[in-house]
C-alpha cells in the first residue's frame, strides 16, 4: 500500500492527554486564531468552552474523563481538522454524538470545512452513504462492494434502505444549530459540574500533598507489623549483638596471640644473645688471664628464665594450638550466625513487602469512588512502582546496615575501653560529632526525597497517557512533541533526585573528613607517648579505622533510611484508604422478583459538593422494562451509580423489600448485571472475562457466547484477550459484556447507554437478545437513542437530578408539552 500526502486521523475511541483543551486541539501546530475559532464553530465546541471559567485553557484529567463522550470526540475531530493535511481519516468518530450533533458536525466539518480534501469516513450511519464519491461496504473482514453509490447493486441498496427505515435517524442532513437542541452539550446545571471537575490552567492534576517532619516511630512500627511484629526483628538484633561480641572477642584474642608471639620471639632472641655472650666470656680469660667466670655467667639461657627448653617448646606448641583452634571456632561461629541472621532478616523483609503490597491492592480495590475522583492514574501507579521498588530493594538492606552499625558501635566501644582511656574519649567525641552532622543533613535529604517521589507522578501519568494514544501519536507523526513533554517531566524528577544525591554526597564528604581527622589524632597520640604494647597499638589503630568507616557508612545509611522511609509513608497511606461499607448479611434466594423502590434518595458527590439526585421516589415493578432519558447531566448515570452503591446516598433503596444498605456489597453487585457504555475487558482468557469468579461450567459459558453470536469468533475459552481487549471492536466487546450478563442470569439488568457507539444492526441485535433474556427480569435502559425506549413499559424522564415525567412512552408522546415529546421531536427533526 502506498500513501501520498500527509494524514490527519480521528480515532473511534477518543484520546486526550493531560493538558489544556487548547493544546489537545493544537497538538504541536502553530496557533492561528482565525482558523482555531472556525474549527471550534464547525465542531460545535464554542458553547462548551464558553461555560468554562478559563475556556480552552482548562486542564483535562486523565483521558479527559471530566468531559462527556461527545465532547471528547469533538475535540479529537477538531484536532484532526486543525492539522493541515491532504488526507483526513475519521474512524467512526461520529458514533458517540447525538443524532443532531452528528448531523451538524458532518455538514460543517466534512462537507464544508474539508470540502477540498480527501476524506475517508468509517461509519455505521447509512445516511452518509449517498454523500460519498465512493463507497466500500465491508462484512466480516471482506469487501462486499466498492464503487460509486449510484452503481451499488440493488440488493445492497435495499439492505441499506431497510436499515435506514428501522433507524430513528432521518435521511436528511440539516444545518441546525446544535447549541439550541444539543442533548450532548450540557445545560447550565451540568456545566457547573464539569467546570468544577476541570482544573485551572496552571494546576497540576497529579498534585500530591507532601508530608513534612521526621519519620515517626509509629511509621517504623507499622513497617514491622506488616512482617508480624517485633519478635523476629528482636531476634535479629540479638543475633547482631552476638555477632559483634564474638567479632570483638576474636579481635581481642588476636591481640593476645600477637603478645604471646612477641614474648616467644623475645625469648628466642635472648637465648641467642646469651649463648653468644657465654662464648665470648669463656675465651677472654684464656687470652688475658685477668678474668674468671662467676656462677651467673655459667648459667644457661633457659635456666636464667626458669624455663627448660623442653617446657618452652611445649608451651609454644600448646599456646599456638589454643589460639588457632579458638580463633577458628570464633570465626566459624560468626559466619554461621551471619548466615542465619541474613536468612531470617530477608525472609522477614520479603514477608513485609508481600503483605504491604497485598494490603495496598486490597484497599485500592475496596476504596470508595471519591478516592479515584482525586487520585489520577499517575499517582496510583507511582505508589505501586517506584515507592514499592524502594521498599523492596532499599529499606531491608539499609535497616540491616543500621542494626549492624549500632551493634558494632557498642561492641567496639567496649573493646576500646579496655585499650586506652584517651581512645575512648576521642571515640565518644567522634560519635557525637557524627550524630550532629547527620541530624543537620537528614532534614533536607528527607524533604528532597519526598519532592522526588511526588514529581514522578506526572512522569508516570504522561507515560501512561502516551501508551494509550500511540496510534494517534504515530498517525500525526508527533512523537517528538510527546518526547519533549516527557523530557520536561523527567527534568523535574532528575533535578530533585540530583539534589538528593548531592546532599548525600555532601554528608559523605563531611564524614570522611571527620574520620580522617579522628584517625590522625589516634596515630599522633601513640607517636608522642610510647606507653603501649605494640599489640594494643595495632588493635587501637585497626579499630579506629573500622570504627570510623562503620560510623561513616552506618550514619549515611541512617540518613538514607529516614529518606527512603518516606516511600513507605506514601505507600502506607494506601493501606488507610476509606473503604466501601461492607457490613450486612447476604440473603438467600435474593432477589426473587426484581422489584426496585426508591424512597427520598439524594446523591451528592463529595469532591464537587454538587447534588446530582434530588429526593427521588418511585417504584419499579418486577419484570418491568424501564427506559431512562434526559439531557447530559440530568442524573441518568447517577441513578445507576446509586443502585450499585458506588457512592453513599441519602434515603433508602429497596430491592424486593430489602434495603441495599443492609447487604454486603459483593452480594448486591453480584445480583445486578450491568452492560456499560464503555465495555471493559481484562487481560486474561475468554473464560476469565465471562466468568471471573469461576462459578459456571464451560457449557454455560459457551451457551452465553452462542446467544450473542460470539461462538464463531472464539476458538476456545482459554483464548487470550490482550489489554482492554483492543483487538476486538467496540461492538464485540459489548457482546462480551452481554454474554457476561447472560451467564449470571440475574433478576435485574441495567444498560447504561450500552449501544450508543454501535451500528443499527448490532444495536437491534443486542436489544433483541436483551428482550429474550430479560422476560423474567427487571430491565433499566439508560437511552442514548430515544427509539430504544419506545418498547419499554415506562419511560423515566430526568432533568437536573429530578424525575419530571414517568409514564408509558405512547402516553408521554401524546402530550405536546412534555419534555419527552420535545426530545423525540428534536431528534426526529434532525
Amino acid at each position: 500500500m502506498k500513501v501520498q500526502g500527509s494524514i490527519s486521523y480521528s480515532p473511534q475511541n477518543p484520546w486526550l492527554f493531560p493538558s489544556s483543551i487548547k493544546q489537545n486541539i493544537l497538538f504541536g501546530q502553530p496557533y492561528d486564531a482565525i482558523k482555531y475559532k472556525a474549527i471550534l464553530e464547525a465542531c460545535a465546541l464554542a458553547f462548551d468552552l464558553d461555560v468554562l471559567a478559563i475556556g480552552d485553557e482548562t486542564i483535562l484529567n486523565d483521558c479527559g474523563i471530566n468531559l462527556s463522550k461527545g465532547q471528547q470526540a469533538r475535540i479529537n475531530i477538531a484536532r484532526a481538522l486543525y492539522k493541515e493535511s491532504d488526507i483526513y481519516i475519521f474512524d467512526d468518530s461520529l458514533s458517540s454524538l447525538d443524532n443532531h450533533v452528528k448531523t451538524y458536525v458532518f455538514q460543517n466539518c466534512i462537507q464544508n470545512y474539508l470540502k477540498d480534501k480527501l476524506i475517508i469516513l468509517s461509519t455505521h450511519d447509512n445516511r452518509f452513504v449517498k454523500y460519498a464519491d465512493n463507497v466500500t461496504i465491508m462484512c466480516n473482514g471482506t469487501v462486499k462492494y466498492s464503487g460509486k453509490p449510484i452503481d451499488m447493486p440493488p440488493k445492497l441498496t435495499e439492505t441499506l434502505e431497510n436499515l435506514n427505515k428501522n433507524s430513528s435517524e432521518s435521511d436528511e442532513i440539516t444545518n441546525e444549530n446544535p447549541d439550541e437542541i444539543d442533548e450532548d452539550l450540557p445545560p447550565y446545571e451540568d456545566t457547573k459540574l464539569i467546570e468544577k471537575t476541570c482544573s485551572s490552567a496552571k494546576a497540576n492534576i497529579y498534585h500530591e500533598t507532601l508530608q513534612t517532619g521526621a519519620i515517626r516511630w509509629s511509621d517504623y512500627k507499622k513497617y514491622f507489623m506488616f512482617g508480624g511484629g517485633f519478635m523476629i526483628f528482636n531476634v535479629i538484633i540479638v543475633l547482631s549483638i552476638l555477632i559483634e561480641a564474638l567479632s570483638g572477642l576474636y579481635e581481642k584474642l588476636l591481640s593476645k596471640w600477637v603478645s604471646m608471639e612477641e614474648k616467644m620471639n623475645l625469648n628466642s632472641t635472648s637465648e641467642s644473645f646469651l649463648n653468644m655472650s657465654l662464648d665470648t666470656f669463656t675465651v677472654l680469660p684464656v687470652a688475658s688471664g685477668n678474668f674468671s667466670l662467676n656462677y651467673p655467667l655459667q648459667t644457661t639461657p633457659m635456666e636464667s628464665f626458669n624455663i627448660s627448653e623442653e617446657n618452652f617448646a611445649n608451651l609454644d606448641t600448646y599456646g599456638r594450638n589454643f589460639y588457632i583452634h579458638t580463633y577458628s571456632t570464633l570465626i566459624m561461629s560468626v559466619c554461621i550466625l551471619v548466615f542465619i541472621s541474613h536468612v531470617i532478616f530477608f525472609t522477614f523483609s520479603l514477608k513485609i513487602s508481600k503483605n504491604l503490597h497485598k494490603s495496598m491492592i486490597s484497599k485500592v480495590l475496596g476504596a470508595t469512588m471519591s478516592f479515584f475522583d482525586v487520585n489520577m492514574s499517575g499517582n496510583i501507579l507511582n505508589r505501586f512502582s517506584k515507592d514499592l521498588y524502594a521498599i523492596d530493594e532499599w529499606i531491608p538492606f539499609i535497616i540491616y546496615d543500621v542494626v549492624n552499625m549500632m551493634s558494632m558501635l557498642a561492641a567496639t566501644c567496649v573493646l576500646i575501653a579496655t585499650i586506652n582511656k584517651f581512645f575512648s574519649a576521642m571515640t565518644i567525641i567522634l560519635v557525637l560529632i557524627f550524630a550532629l552532622a547527620c541530624w543537620y543533613f537528614i532534614r533536607p535529604a528527607r524533604a528532597l526525597r519526598r519532592i522526588s517521589s511526588a514529581t514522578r507522578s506526572p512522569l508516570v501519568g504522561h507515560l501512561n497517557a502516551t501508551l494509550q494514544g500511540l496510534i494517534t501519536i504515530r498517525a500525526y507523526g508527533t512523537q517528538r512533541i510527546l518526547i519533549n513533554e516527557y523530557d520536561k517531566h523527567q527534568d523535574h524528577v532528575l533535578a530533585s533526585s540530583h539534589l538528593f544525591e548531592i546532599s548525600i554526597r555532601c554528608l559523605a564528604f563531611s564524614l570522611h573528613m571527620l574520620s580522617a581527622s579522628y584517625i590522625a589524632v589516634i596515630i599522633l597520640r601513640f607517636l608522642i607517648d610510647d606507653v603501649e604494647s605494640s599489640s594494643n597499638v595495632g588493635l587501637a589503630i585497626t579499630q579506629s579505622f573500622v570504627l570510623s568507616n562503620f560510623l561513616d557508612w552506618g550514619l549515611r545509611q541512617w540518613v538514607m533510611l529516614e529518606s527512603i522511609m518516606t516511600s513507605f509513608q506514601r505507600s502506607a497511606e494506601y493501606t488507610d484508604i476509606k473503604q466501601e461499607t461492607q457490613a450486612g448479611q447476604s440473603k438467600q434466594n435474593w432477589p426473587s422478583q426484581g422489584c426496585i423502590e426508591f424512597k427520598n434518595v439524594s446523591l451528592t458527590y463529595e469532591k464537587y459538593s454538587e447534588t446530582v439526585l434530588r429526593n427521588l421516589t418511585f417504584t419499579i415493578k418486577p419484570r418491568e422494562k424501564i427506559g431512562v432519558v434526559g439531557r447530559t447531566g440530568a442524573g441518568k448515570s447517577s441513578l445507576i451509580v446509586s443502585l450499585f452503591r458506588l457512592y453513599e446516598t441519602e434515603g433508602d433503596i429497596l430491592i424486593d423489600d430489602v434495603n441495599i444498605k443492609t447487604l454486603p456489597l459483593r452480594s448486591l453487585r453480584n445480583q445486578v448485571a450491568l452492560i456499560p457504555q464503555d465495555p471493559v475487558l481484562f487481560t486474561g482468557s475468554v473464560r476469565s472475562n465471562i466468568d471471573p469468579l469461576e462459578k459456571y461450567s464451560d457449557s454455560d459459558i459457551w451457551l452465553a457466547l452462542s446467544a450473542v453470536n460470539l461462538n464463531s469468533a472464539i476458538k476456545n475459552l482459554d483464548e487470550d484477550i490482550n489489554e482492554s481487549g483492543l483487538t476486538h471492536s467496540i461492538g464485540q466487546r459489548q457482546l462480551f459484556c452481554l454474554a457476561r450478563a447472560i451467564v449470571r442470569n440475574t433478576k435485574i439488568i441495567i444498560l447504561d447507554e450500552a449501544t450508543a457507539n454501535m451500528d443499527e444492526e448490532t444495536d437491534r441485535f443486542i436489544h433483541k437478545k436483551i428482550k429474550e433474556i430479560s422476560e423474567q427480569c427487571t430491565t433499566i435502559t439508560v437511552a442514548h437513542r430515544l427509539h430504544t425506549v419506545m418498547e419499554c413499559d415506562r419511560v423515566m424522564v430526568m432533568d437536573n437530578g429530578k424525575i419530571v415525567e414517568f409514564g408509558a412512552p405512547h402516553v408521554l408522546l401524546q402530550n405536546n408539552n412534555s419534555l419527552f415529546y420535545k426530545m423525540v421531536h428534536h431528534q426526529d427533526s434532525s
